[in-house]
């Protein structure tokens, strides 16, 4: 059975800087194995980059729309993107 492998563009907003979000997210993509980066966004929020196959894009997700203990989200913006296989892991930027 062949997975359909996925590239998604994740822009996560609310209370998710300065509550340890990126590094647990790290943590979660790696338990996940999708692959790519999270990074701050000036505006407050994160911007995440995910590779990988769609019941695990699925998973890291919905993890996202919830996040760490001390994080608030309040959206989650997801934008379908051409699959480059372009990460081999995944990254806080």
């Amino acid at each position: 059975m062949t997975l359909n492998k996925r590239r998604i563009r994740l822009i996560i907003r609310g209370i998710v800087q300065g509550v340890g979000f990126r590094h647990h997210a790290r943590h979660q993509a790696t338990l996940f194995g999708v692959a790519g980066f999270i990074q701050n966004h000036p505006d407050g929020g994160v911007v995440c980059v995910i590779e990988g196959d769609e019941i695990a894009i699925g998973h890291f997700i919905r993890w996202c729309r919830k996040g760490p203990t001390f994080a608030h989200v309040q959206s989650v913006d997801e934008q379908e993107e051409q699959f480059m296989e372009e990460f081999r892991i995944f990254e806080v930027r």
